[in-house]
């Protein structure tokens, strides 16, 4: 049976995954990350996915938005709540979270301190 999990779920999933295992490898050491241009590295895809990450936000924002407009969605936990305020919040805590503010900057400055990171060759 063929599975029909939309692409954006199968991704969402992926990075999330991604994440989690960075988190594992490093929790009690360094995830072979000795070398400070291998942590460079990491901080620097993270930026990559920090500076992507609003963007996809306001994205599913629109979408949000657009499940608000349907006549045959509706708020099973509220009988007072219809699916378009519901979609509302849901849009407007997306817009929330996409204002990552400086994260991206950080992990980029962050990253390029580390190239200039040389060890020292002895003589």
């Amino acid at each position: 049976m063929a599975d029909d999990t939309p692409e954006p779920v199968l991704h969402a999933r992926a990075a999330a995954e991604a994440i989690r295992q960075i988190n594992h490898l490093t929790i009690h050491g360094d995830g072979e990350l000795d070398d400070p241009h291998r942590l460079a590295d990491v901080l620097s895809a993270l930026a990559q996915a920090a500076e992507r990450l609003p963007q996809a936000l306001h994205q599913l924002a629109r979408v949000a938005g657009r499940l608000g407009e349907r006549d045959d969605l509706y708020d099973d936990r509220n009988s007072w709540r219809d699916a378009a305020t519901t979609c509302g919040l849901v849009k407007l805590n997306l817009q929330s979270a996409a204002v990552v503010g400086t994260l991206a900057d950080d992990l980029r400055n962050a990253a390029a301190d580390l190239n200039h990171l040389r060890a020292v060759r002895n003589a």
